[in-house]
């Protein structure tokens, strides 16, 4: 028989089980199933998981009777029969006394509505959804500049918060600047890439908002590559009606979506393909399809 038991360290699992096993730290027998990580920001952080091997119980003295249970253990004979229960007589008509209902001296009111009754409304699957308006939380700024200059701190490069502002669309700006800008950045932009989705997973699940990180000029610099890359594009949705955009790596197909939204306002325009080479499809919206107003 085994059980699991979690703690913040593998002191407090080995503690837990003791404790309500009963038995001696030094007699405990068990193996590591996960060992516990503190995580980046409150993120991937885990507790430590022990399985403690419990000692298998003794079987149970049979009994002479001759016959077993389910588990092999005697079971004694009944000494008596067991008692039979009573048998209930149905009570005779006579009495059964009915009481009358309860009857309201007062008269019926009328009901009067303080409000009109609202017109039908269609089913919620035509209605279209209105943009919420963005609160943004200024006073969030200093806590939010404050956990993310210890990321920093505790990292091996050589970068300075430069602007943290929020952004008209509700989205927040960060800009990193420093010696170690090429060095954050990585090879195509791979360091550039997990810092991006760590930021914006810590931001989303804890306040709700949506990041957008510059370091130095790289993203400024992919924006205008990947303007220059969909130009072909832009003239053949403007020709055709629709069109697709040549297969990008990354995060420049979401920066090609941002960019082609801006200038197909009234047109469907999606991120499509798997990972590794994604591209972006442009053409007319067909029925209630709302998908551009999800990132």
């Amino acid at each position: 028989m085994r059980r699991r038991f979690e703690g913040e360290n593998l002191e407090e699992a080995i503690w837990k089980a003791s404790q309500e096993l009963r038995i001696s730290v030094a007699q405990l027998k068990y193996r590591t199933i996960q060992y516990p990580r503190k995580g980046v920001l409150g993120l991937f952080r885990r507790q430590a998981i022990i399985e403690v091997i419990l000692p298998d119980p003794d079987p149970a003295p049979g009994n002479p009777s001759g016959k077993e249970g389910e588990q092999g253990e005697k079971l004694a004979p009944l000494s008596s029969p067991p008692e039979k229960f009573p048998q209930l007589e149905p009570p005779s008509p006579d009495k059964i006394k009915v009481e009358p209902h309860f009857q309201s001296t007062h008269p019926p009111q009328s009901i009067q509505l303080t409000h009109p009754p609202s017109e039908p409304q269609p089913p919620r699957r035509w209605v279209e959804k209105e943009a919420q308006p963005v609160e943004r939380v200024e006073e969030l700024l200093p806590e939010i500049e404050e956990a993310i200059f210890k990321l920093i701190e505790v990292s091996c490069f050589d970068v300075s918060i430069k602007e943290l502002r929020f952004l008209e669309d509700g989205r927040l700006y960060l800009r990193l600047d420093g010696p170690d800008n090429s060095l954050l950045i990585g090879r195509e932009g791979y360091r550039y890439n997990s810092l991006n989705l760590l930021l914006y997973t810590w931001l989303f699940q804890k306040y709700r908002i949506k990041l957008k990180l510059e370091v130095g000029d790289f993203l400024e610099n992919q924006t205008k590559m990947v303007r220059k890359l969909i130009e072909p594009t832009i003239e053949q949705v403007r020709a055709e009606g629709y069109g697709k955009t040549p297969a990008l790596r990354g995060f420049l197909p979401y920066i090609a979506q941002e960019l082609l939204r801006q200038e197909f306002p009234n047109m469907y325009v999606k991120v499509k393909g798997r990972e590794g080479e994604r591209f972006v499809v442009i053409r007319p919206f067909y029925g209630h399809n709302s998908g551009n107003r999800n990132p």
